[in-house]
């Protein structure tokens, strides 16, 4: 984790411990993660490469700092396996193939809130934080064959919107989309973009 991200991530703790807010919320997700494909290099080789949609999980505890902002930490999780393989100038193949990716995120996020006084809340959010990505990958393609593993933790972000409902005083239901990305992670010296997008639902309860 580098020195920026890790800055981030404790002052987004400050404002929460510190933050005169109406009420703490605790908060678990679950959605559809569409992982982007992705450009590869390995010494001197390069192409693409496509990973399978996957399911997503999360837990987030939050502060609200007013009516209409609400900041929050984030961890959540998914594992997508490896669907395509392509080499420049050898085509796509998929003799040998098999991998994964998992890849876990730790955000701060802060959301924007509209309409507070309704039953209905759009929404705008934005994070910053780490994403730790542990892979695998294992392919053949004609005369060239990779194969590489490791796990690297870099920068991520998220940008999205999405809808909340409140269901009763202390419950409130989310539909959200957002785009997620990361700096790209190394496995030795094989390195991959990371971009997905996600639609996820969310029950938030305050306390």
């Amino acid at each position: 984790m580098n020195k920026k991200t890790l800055f981030i991530i404790l002052a987004s703790l400050s404002v929460l411990t510190t933050a005169h807010a109406e009420s703490w919320y605790i908060s678990g997700q679950v959605g559809h993660t569409q992982t982007e494909d992705a450009d590869w290099d390995d010494s001197g080789f390069s192409g693409e490469i496509e990973l399978d949609n996957t399911v997503n999980y999360g837990l987030a505890v939050g502060k609200r700092i007013n009516k209409n902002v609400r900041a929050e930490l984030e961890l959540s999780y998914r594992e997508a396996d490896l669907d395509k393989f392509c080499a420049d100038g050898f085509g796509c193949g998929s003799n040998g193939l098999g991998g994964e990716l998992e890849t876990t995120l730790l955000l701060a996020n802060v959301y924007y809130d509209f309409m507070p006084n309704e039953t209905w809340h759009p929404y705008l959010s934005a994070g910053v934080g780490v994403a730790r990505h542990d892979g695998t990958l294992s392919a053949s393609n004609g005369a060239l064959s990779v194969s590489a593993s490791g796990d690297d933790n870099v920068f991520a972000y998220q940008l999205g919107a999405g809808i909340s409902y409140d269901a009763s005083e202390r419950v409130q239901l989310v539909l959200g989309y957002r785009y997620l990305s990361s700096s790209d992670p190394e496995f030795a010296s094989f390195d991959a973009q990371y971009d997905a997008q996600e639609l996820n639902f969310a029950v938030r309860v305050s306390f």
